[in-house]
């Protein structure tokens, strides 16, 4: 069994077929946001995250106009919201800082949810995924996960 995080996180991308090492930090953050996914919040609701490729891609909201929501699923009365931030850097004192700015932007990030497209830029697929959450009786779940030095 892998020791650390980034050991298995890494293990996981290259078993994806995909090379880790020519990803750039964003694209690390994506596939972050699936490995917390799959590896931590699946086996502690089997239900929760799709099985079917497609409709888990569904879920992966990342890029222009996100909102600040990395991944998002809908499962009835659930909704569970991730944001990973990625930093490569191999020294820990040389790891970037999480900025505050960041951590508060998406502690707001249900507001900009209530809002909607009208007052944020959201994407296609934000928008859709918003159409299936019953905000007035749904739970929501935030996680913003991080392997920057904390502020």
């Amino acid at each position: 069994m892998k020791e650390s995080f980034r050991e298995q996180f890494r293990d996981f991308v290259q078993q994806q077929g995909i090379n880790f090492d020519e990803l750039s930090d964003t694209g690390r953050s994506k596939q972050m946001a699936r490995f917390f996914a799959i590896r931590v919040l699946e086996p502690l609701n089997p239900t929760l995250i799709p099985e079917d490729a497609e409709e888990f891609e569904a879920c992966v909201i990342d890029g222009k106009d996100d909102s600040g929501i990395d991944l998002l699923v809908v499962d009835e009365q659930s909704v569970v919201i991730v944001q990973a931030k990625y930093a490569g850097a191999k020294k820990q004192s040389r790891r970037p800082v999480e900025e505050k700015a960041d951590f508060d932007r998406f502690l707001s990030v249900l507001k900009r949810m209530v809002e909607g497209p009208k007052i944020h830029a959201m994407n296609q697929k934000l928008r859709e995924a918003l159409s299936e959450v019953d905000f007035e009786n749904a739970n929501f779940q935030l996680f913003y996960i991080t392997l920057r030095q904390v502020s």
